[in-house]
């Protein structure tokens, strides 16, 4: 991944590409109340790259892009300033369809880039 256009972080990463559609239902009357991913700007981004259908596959993104959180962690380190990563941008960190390997390596990355500050959303 390169630097992002986010103003709020300076570089994204994604382990891996697309994630589950979610929809809650409420326990009490079980009648639809809502879609947490209604005008996901990733399923947009998705549907432009051609990268594959929201909801559909899983896509493991390539080692150059697992490689660079250690090109930043030592790059924040040598000059001593926290750069933010979002995490996540075009996947579901939580996403319970992933494999729980891809997760745990994941994790095991970010957990090694102490001189980063990760930030991530999920449903």
């Amino acid at each position: 991944m390169a630097e992002s256009k986010i103003e709020w972080c300076r570089y994204t990463w994604n382990s891996w590409y697309v994630c589950t559609k979610m929809t809650y239902t409420d326990v009490e009357t079980g009648l639809d109340i809502g879609h947490a991913c209604d005008h996901c700007y990733a399923e947009s981004w998705s549907k432009r790259s051609g990268l594959g259908e929201w909801g559909g596959d899983r896509k493991h993104t390539s080692p150059s892009i697992w490689k660079a959180p250690f090109k930043w962690n030592a790059e924040a380190d040598r000059t001593g300033i926290r750069d933010r990563v979002f995490w996540g941008s075009l996947m579901d960190v939580a996403d319970i369809e992933v494999s729980q390997q891809w997760r745990e390596d994941a994790i095991a990355i970010v957990s090694q880039c102490t001189h980063l500050d990760w930030m991530m959303l999920t449903t």
